[in-house]
C-alpha cells in the first residue's frame, strides 16, 4: 500500500512527475516484468521504458492496472481511481510505439470512459485531460498521421506535446521551427535529441554529442512519467553510437 502512497505523491504534480537522483544511471541492468499480480513496481516501470523495452512495459502496465483496481476494491473511498487512468493512457501509448493503432484507439477510448464513471479526474492541477490529449495525438504521429497529429498536441501546455511538435517540425525540414520548439522544453530528451540533430545536420558534431549525451542522462533519471517521455530512448541510443564511430 505504501507504493500505492508513493506513486500518487508523484502524480499529483504532472509536470513535476521527474525524481531526481543522488547519481545518474547511465546503464541499467534488464529488468524482467513482475509476475506477482498483488505487487507492483512504478520504478521497475520506469526501468522498462528507459531501456527501451516497450513490450514488457506494456506487460507492466496491465500489472499496474490490476494492481490498482485490487487497491481500489480494497479501499474504494481512498482508492486512488486516477492511477487506473494513468496506466491505461500509457498502455495505448505503449500498443501505438508497438504498432497496435486500433488497439491504442481502443484503450484509449476504455480510459476515458473509465473517467467518466469515477471520482479523481477532475479539479486543480489535474492533468487528466492533457493526459488524454498527447495519448490521442501520439497515437496518430505513430500512426503516420503527422498533420493530425500536430493539430492534436495540446499547446495550452507546452510540454510533451511541445517536443513531439518539434520532432514533427523536423523531420517536415522547419529547422527554424524545430528548433524554436525545442528550446521552450530543452531539458525533455526528445527535445534535447532535436537539438542534437541540429547540431549534427550542421555539422558541429561535438555540439550534436553533448545534447545527445544530455538527453541520454534525462532519459535515465528515475522517475514516473508517460511512455511519451521515453519513446525516442533508441533513436537517442543509435545517434551516440553514431558520433562515436
Amino acid at each position: 500500500m505504501c507504493t500505492a502512497k508513493w506513486h500518487i505523491s508523484l502524480l499529483a504534480a504532472r509536470f513535476t512527475l521527474l525524481l531526481s537522483t543522488s547519481s545518474i544511471i547511465l546503464v541499467l541492468p534488464t529488468i524482467l516484468a513482475a509476475n506477482d499480480p498483488t505487487e507492483f513496481d512504478p520504478k521497475q516501470w520506469a526501468l522498462l521504458l528507459a531501456q527501451g523495452d516497450f513490450r514488457s512495459a506494456a506487460a507492466e502496465s496491465d500489472h499496474a492496472i490490476a494492481f490498482y483496481r485490487g487497491v481500489i476494491a480494497a479501499d474504494p473511498e481512498k482508492g486512488q481511481y486516477y492511477l487506473v487512468g494513468f496506466y491505461m493512457c500509457a498502455k495505448a501509448q505503449l500498443a501505438a510505439l508497438l504498432g497496435d493503432f486500433v488497439g491504442a484507439d481502443r484503450i484509449l477510448s476504455e480510459a476515458k470512459a473509465y473517467s467518466l464513471g469515477h471520482p479523481g479526474f477532475s479539479g486543480f492541477l489535474n492533468p487528466w485531460d492533457v493526459i488524454v490529449s498527447e495519448t490521442h495525438a501520439f497515437i496518430l504521429e505513430k500512426a503516420g498521421k503527422r498533420d493530425e497529429a500536430a493539430q492534436a498536441y495540446d499547446i495550452r501546455y507546452p510540454y510533451y506535446g511541445q517536443s513531439r511538435l518539434a520532432l514533427l517540425a523536423l523531420d517536415a525540414g522547419d529547422y527554424t521551427k524545430a528548433r524554436q520548439l525545442a528550446l521552450i522544453v530543452e531539458t525533455l530528451p526528445t527535445a534535447l535529441f532535436v537539438l542534437g540533430r541540429l547540431e549534427e545536420k550542421d555539422g558541429h558534431k561535438q555540439a550534436a554529442r553533448e545534447r545527445y549525451n544530455s538527453a541520454w542522462v534525462e532519459l535515465h533519471r528515475i522517475g514516473i512519467s508517460e511512455p511519451i517521455f521515453y519513446c525516442d530512448g533508441p533513436a537517442i541510443a543509435n545517434a551516440q553510437k553514431r558520433l562515436e564511430r
